[in-house]
């Protein structure tokens, strides 16, 4: 499957986000696109055939498989639980690879003046793992503090690990602290806004549609 990331909104001129962009192009071949917001994606007709996303579904977080009017989708999967039905099947390098990749990205980071940096996810499961490994071969080039993040939806089982993930260090990296989810990106519609935005959407949360158990994530992880 090819999968390139940040392709621009602003491509699509205010229309529909739609595979028909890229299936002209890539007709057969699977194909993943992230969008810059890194809350959204477009998947092509091939991809979305390999990972059976036939049609809408529901999540536990505001996460939706955009669908036409006939209830097909379009390709434009918002928010990660939607985006990961089809990424999931996106091969991943080998990790002497990633290694070698991350090096020369921090390599590259280091070299403009930057000393550390905050990492706000650590969607990668073995992320630690690689970093360990690193260490072990050489030196990271920025020190690094990483917040891995809960998303909505997220069960008891989940913020256990989430809470025995924090100490977790090495000479010039430390997991501290999560980051949770309020609202998503006014490109995706997923913000939370004041009013609505100029689709109609952006005026609720996609992480508290209970703020009860909002709460209780903020105090399971504090």
């Amino acid at each position: 499957m090819d999968h390139r990331l940040n392709l621009d909104h602003n491509t699509f001129e205010g229309g529909p986000i739609s595979r028909h962009l890229i299936d002209d192009v890539v007709g057969d071949i699977p194909a993943f696109l992230r969008l810059y917001d890194v809350h959204s994606a477009l998947a092509g007709s091939a991809a979305l055939r390999a990972a059976g996303v036939d049609g809408r579904r529901r999540f536990d977080q505001g996460a939706s498989i955009v669908c036409d009017s006939d209830g097909r989708p379009t390709g434009h999967l918002v928010e990660q639980a939607a985006m990961e039905t089809v990424a999931a099947l996106i091969p991943q390098p080998a990790p002497a690879e990633r290694r070698k990749h991350l090096l020369a990205l921090l390599a590259d980071m280091a070299a403009t003046g930057l000393t550390g940096g905050h990492v706000m996810d650590l969607e990668t499961p073995d992320a630690l793992d690689l970093l360990t490994v690193i260490e072990d071969e050489s030196v990271l080039p920025l020190r690094l503090r990483l917040s891995p993040w809960c998303q909505p939806g997220a069960g008891q089982e989940e913020l256990r690990r989430l809470i025995a993930l924090q100490g977790r260090a090495g000479r010039h990296w430390r997991v501290a602290g999560v980051k949770l989810f309020l609202d998503g990106t006014v490109e995706g519609g997923t913000a939370w806004l004041d009013h609505p935005d100029c689709q109609g959407s952006g005026n609720e949360s996609v992480a508290m549609s209970s703020p009860a158990r909002s709460e209780s994530r903020v105090s399971a992880t504090t």
